[in-house]
């Protein structure tokens, strides 16, 4: 059959523009790559895949760390170890995530707007300065708007499209890559169940039987997990439950009041969050108008979603930006195209100019925007503390020699002291946690790291003194930034300890990650 001129011209620019915002983004992001010491999370994950290849340690990998980012690491890691090698894979996979929000917001609505929303998400503070890191929320929240994506289009065809076969795999990726997005697949199966489901039942010869065999095939994905969990934790949610006990939360609710402390400006930049504040209030009005509510059901689907999203985000979970990026993405194309459908009313001249607007207001902030992630990486890169811990691993690499290490600090580098030293790392607490500890590895020499102005969760002077510990110096860093200087110490032999230590918990120096 004859594709109309109209419809084919409409194809190819369609695919014109998905390759050029592709392209572009990634070789954005590619020039943002940097050579900063990896983050904590980062090292985490790079840590436990470089041990499935030489067997180095992978302490601080705790249960409760979704396998999929390690999966990725171990096939990065096998074109290089440098930081800028394996960051590439978040901006691949990034790049490939702007596509994937071009083409959801285009069946949403059109070319147009789903070229306004691209731009401004690729253009924001927030994309710019998470993507290009091996970092997990940018790949998850991705995969869970491919999932949108698919279940719209399926809704389209009235449940005739196998498409919705591939919602399985891409929703248990995204699940293995972050088990945090249990909540997000909630509240998308929710509002759907609210707005879609009745449009839905509305269609002629509606059909639920690829979308039955969907959802057994998303469960059966889901076993090995649910196994893994059982053996671990003698639970069923086990290892869910671990990683909300890890959320770091102080209070019910910390995240969202530290959002709405960030709106406007400090989240992800003015227009994505402009966007944003627009697409609640657009979602809003929607919501309590019959009339709205029938003729944008795409919308408030949409905006639903991510309103309740970045609600149950900082109600449960303390704040970091990258953690409400899918919901942002969400309610920032829901704004867009509120301005798309407003203008609308008058013209489809005005309604495209309206998004020209956008896309050259947001190509303008985000030359501003990418200078300013340029300063904020070439800061991170001569982080006098971040260095610091670059010099003490490569001296625990000296003293220690080929047999490795093992190795006490306080929670906030363990991992990356780990992926640069290739050491055990433990945590301070009890006497008897410790000789537990060493009692791992004794072949193995002991070190400890001590932060000068910290107290407590550390084995100092005094601390080592209670343990039957005897420390020699071995590296100090005496430019280590606010916490004074950064000391290496070789715990050289075990004395008898002068006094009964009980065996109770120390304190410890809660740290996030940064």
């Amino acid at each position: 059959m004859d594709i109309p001129k109209e419809e084919s011209a409409m194809r190819a620019l369609s695919i014109t523009l998905l390759a050029v915002l592709m392209g572009a983004t990634f070789f954005a992001l590619w020039s943002l790559l940097s050579t900063q010491p990896f983050g904590h999370d980062e090292a985490v994950y790079l840590a436990k895949a470089r041990s499935w290849i030489d067997g180095s340690p992978a302490n601080e990998f705790g249960v409760y760390r979704p396998i999929g980012m390690a999966a990725f690491g171990w096939f990065f890691l096998q074109f290089g170890d440098t930081e800028s090698t394996v960051r590439i894979f978040g901006a691949l996979f990034s790049a490939l995530g702007i596509g994937i929000i071009f083409l959801f917001f285009k069946r949403l609505a059109n070319v147009w707007a789903a070229l306004a929303v691209a731009v401004v998400v690729a253009t924001s503070t927030l994309f710019l300065r998470e993507a290009p890191q091996f970092l997990n929320d940018i790949p998850s929240s991705i995969l869970l708007i491919a999932s949108m994506w698919i279940i719209f289009v399926h809704f389209l065809s009235a449940g005739k499209s196998n498409i919705i076969y591939l919602a399985a795999p891409v929703a248990a990726l995204a699940f293995y890559l972050r088990y945090g997005v249990v909540m997000a697949f909630l509240v998308i199966a929710g509002v759907s169940y609210l707005v879609l489901l009745p449009r839905f039942l509305k269609k002629d010869g509606v059909d639920f039987t690829r979308l039955g065999k969907t959802v057994l095939l998303f469960a059966a994905l889901l076993v090995p997990h649910i196994l893994h969990s059982i053996v671990t934790t003698q639970s069923f949610f086990g290892i869910l439950r671990l990683g909300e006990d890890i959320a770091g939360r102080k209070y019910l609710g910390e995240g969202l009041v530290t959002y709405l402390e960030w709106l406007p400006g400090q989240l992800g930049g003015w227009v994505l969050e402009g966007a944003a504040i627009l697409g609640i209030l657009a979602t809003l009005v929607i919501l309590f108008i019959p009339k709205l509510r029938r003729a944008h059901g795409a919308l408030l689907w949409t905006g639903s979603i991510g309103l309740y999203t970045f609600f149950l985000t900082g109600l449960l979970v303390h704040a970091e930006a990258r953690y409400v990026f899918f919901p942002l993405v969400l309610l920032a194309g829901t704004g867009i195209l509120s301005i798309y459908y407003f203008f609308e009313q008058w013209s489809k001249m005005a309604a495209h100019a309206a998004m020209a607007i956008v896309v050259l207001g947001s190509l303008y902030a985000g030359s501003a925007h990418y200078r300013e992630t340029e300063l904020f990486y070439a800061g991170k890169e001569t982080d006098v503390y971040r260095l610091a811990y670059l010099e003490a691993a490569d001296a625990l690499k000296a003293d220690s020699g080929s047999n490795g290490c093992s190795l006490w600090a306080i929670t906030t580098y363990r991992p990356a002291l780990a992926w640069y030293s290739k050491c055990n790392t433990y945590s301070v607490t009890t006497k008897a946690r410790f000789e537990r500890d060493r009692a791992f590895n004794p072949e193995k020499k002991m070190y400890s790291i001590v932060l000068t102005k910290v107290s407590g969760g550390q084995l100092d002077a005094e601390i080592a003194t209670e343990f039957g510990a005897s420390l020699s110096e071995v590296f100090r860093s005496s430019n280590s930034g606010y916490r004074g200087d950064l000391i290496v110490y070789r715990i050289d032999e075990m004395m008898p300890s002068p006094t009964m230590i009980p065996n109770t918990l120390l304190s410890t120096t809660t740290a996030t990650s940064t």
